[in-house]
């Protein structure tokens, strides 16, 4: 197994063009899922540009981050799938748009890393490049309407590798059954899961030990 690289150098996450409304949508997601079991610790693991720590922290939690980039300033400079910390060693680990940067044979050891060191919760998202249609709309302040489902392709596309992501759901080989399978085969319950509406790129998961 080879060891993990940085692909990106840290600016590349204070880029005007990288915090989009999508991606302030995830991060809206992100927050509401970290906040949602009323942990008092957490783990972040790729904190990017921090967004999600400091709103954390903010709101009175011990946040510990932990990423490969020095230049990051995380907590701790370490890597999936093996990091420096006891078992359950935190209320929730969140891993937020960060498994997809990683071959996917090494999938189910990081959740598996990512389940020892949770007391109980986990909070994961991914890239979900599966087909979907969007219905929103608004009839009254009362009455909002919206609702998305999948379209599955018959044939799905296959990933090539763009220098970040090794896989993503819905590519080929890499449907949503076989991310589910491998989750619950790590010990991981899914609670719930879910595709953001503002941005059904990112696929969420509520995990549980």
């Amino acid at each position: 197994m080879s060891s993990p690289r940085k692909q990106v150098e840290a600016e590349h996450y204070f880029q005007r063009g990288y915090d989009t409304s999508k991606r302030f949508a995830s991060y809206w997601h992100q927050t509401d899922l970290s906040l949602r079991h009323a942990p008092k610790t957490v783990l972040e693991i790729g904190p990017g540009n921090g967004f999600l720590s400091t709103y954390l922290r903010r709101a009175g939690l011990e946040v510990t981050t932990v990423d490969l980039d020095p230049a990051l300033r995380p907590g701790v400079a370490a890597a999936l799938p093996h990091l420096p910390f006891a078992d359950s060693s935190f209320d929730l680990v969140v891993c937020f748009e960060v498994l997809e940067h990683i071959p996917f044979e090494s999938f189910v050891d990081c959740l598996r890393e990512i389940r020892r060191i949770s007391r109980a919760n986990v909070a994961i998202s991914l890239p979900d490049a599966e087909r979907v249609l969007k219905f929103d709309t608004l009839l009254s302040k009362l009455w909002h309407i919206h609702f998305l489902f999948n379209v599955p392709r018959v044939f799905a596309p296959k990933h090539r590798f763009n220098g970040e992501h090794h896989w993503e759901i819905g590519k080929r080989g890499y449907r949503q059954g076989r991310i589910l399978a491998a989750m619950e085969g790590a010990g991981l319950k899914v609670r719930e899961h879910w595709r953001a509406f503002e941005s059904p790129y990112h696929h969420f998961f509520d995990l549980g030990k």
